[in-house]
């Protein structure tokens, strides 16, 4: 398969620990350029990944007409705009979660694909994991019965001073909420990936520990076309970090104590199964990778734009009702 030719928007945390490296090391992608405001740190970056062009602009940089696929990795705010301009030059586009700032930015940016006949995906990426996989498994095997309540727990100590690194994080114009918004989306996704549509819906927002202007505590009540019930709480507000999810079925439950390290316990029958699912080395590899497949093969990528959308109009309902 001929590599596919890389343009990264963005240079973050995220960029630097998972994006770039899977970028530079997957045998189907090349990284062609990379973008960001500061000139010295953007040579930096792309002397580090191997990226041969360097842009403080992203409009010049998505109109170079070697670059194939984009991969958006700003600020909320910026999805839309930067989506949509990339796909106007004809590029096809991989955008960080959350989607955009609301369901009305998204389907823009949908309608854009189609009408520039580009691949639109969203980096909603723990659909790979293991550890998802063996839950996956387990459900289809009926080794739990039927599923009746999950809870999931996304703990992680955050709060930002003015001018600190992801400070940005907390204005809601740019981020569009707090932690249900911004680690609770993945929750959301996994969940509707692993049982469905949902239904109904209430939600708690809110400041609890921290003066700022978007939520520190955010807990979810969903429920499932299927009569599933599940509880989402993502908080900014306590010190231990947790990324757990409990699926409790009709004959035994499936316990996950790092979601991201793959740590499990299956009961059923008063008999217990532990185990563990290792992450792969980098979580976004197998994303760029089926989007590099994707684009040569000429089909959809796994985790559509279509597909994000339902995301981001759980996460509209969300913040809309509490």
């Amino acid at each position: 398969m001929t590599p596919v030719k890389w343009a990264l928007c963005g240079a973050g945390d995220i960029c630097e620990k998972r994006v770039a490296p899977a970028i530079r090391d997957l045998p189907g992608a090349h990284p062609h350029s990379v973008s960001r405001r500061n000139k010295a740190l953007l040579e930096e970056f792309a002397e580090r990944f191997g990226f041969s062009r360097t842009y403080t602009d992203w409009k010049e940089q998505f109109r170079d007409p070697e670059a194939e696929a984009v991969y958006i990795a700003t600020p909320v705010n910026l999805h839309r705009e930067q989506s949509i301009f990339a796909m106007e030059q004809g590029k096809h586009v991989l955008c960080e979660k959350p989607m955009a700032l609301n369901s009305r930015e998204a389907s823009l940016m949908l309608d854009a694909a189609k009408a520039n006949g580009v691949r639109f995906g969203v980096a909603y990426y723990r659909r790979f994991y293991p550890m998802v996989e063996k839950i996956m498994e387990v459900l289809g095997d009926k080794g739990i019965g039927s599923p009746r309540y999950v809870q999931v727990q996304n703990f992680e100590p955050f709060n930002r001073k003015e001018g600190e690194a992801r400070y940005w994080l907390l204005k809601p114009e740019i981020s569009g909420g707090g932690p249900m918004m911004d680690m609770g989306c993945h929750r959301l996704e996994l969940l509707h990936y692993l049982f469905g549509e949902i239904a109904d819906l209430t939600s708690t927002l809110k400041t609890l520990r921290f003066q700022r202007e978007v939520e520190d505590t955010s807990v979810a009540l969903l429920t499932f076309k299927t009569g599933l019930m599940a509880n989402v709480a993502s908080l900014h507000t306590v010190q231990e970090p947790r990324d757990t999810i409990e699926i409790y079925g009709t004959e035994g439950s499936i316990h996950v104590e790092n979601l991201n390290e793959g740590i499990y316990r299956i009961v059923k029958n008063g008999e217990k199964e532990k185990g563990v699912c290792p992450p792969r080395t980098n979580a976004h590899s197998p994303l760029i990778d089926d989007f590099c497949r994707a684009i040569r093969e000429e089909r959809d990528p796994a985790v559509t734009g279509d597909w994000a959308l339902k995301t981001t109009e759980l996460l509209d309902r969300i913040y809309s009702r509490s």
